[in-house]
C-alpha cells in the first residue's frame, strides 16, 4: 500500500511518500526548493557539452548558482 499526503500553505508545500517497505520521506514542492535539490544532485547542472546534447535548441545558460 502506498500513501500520499498533500500540505503545505501555498509557499512551502511538501510531498509525503510512505508504503509498508520504506519509511515515510517528505519531498519539497516549493519551486526553489526543488530547483536547488536538482542542481545539488546533478553536481550543479549542465555543461555546455551536456547542454548541446539534450537542449540543443535552447541557448545555454547556467540554471544552478
Amino acid at each position: 500500500m502506498l500513501s500520499l499526503v498533500i500540505q503545505g500553505d501555498g509557499t512551502g508545500d511538501s510531498l509525503y511518500v510512505a508504503n509498508q517497505d520504506v519509511p515515510s520521506h517528505a519531498y519539497a514542492l516549493a519551486p526553489a526548493s526543488v530547483a536547488a535539490a536538482v542542481c545539488a544532485r546533478a553536481g550543479g547542472g549542465l555543461t555546455r557539452e551536456a547542454w548541446a546534447d539534450f537542449l540543443a535548441e535552447v541557448p545555454y545558460r547556467r540554471v544552478c548558482t
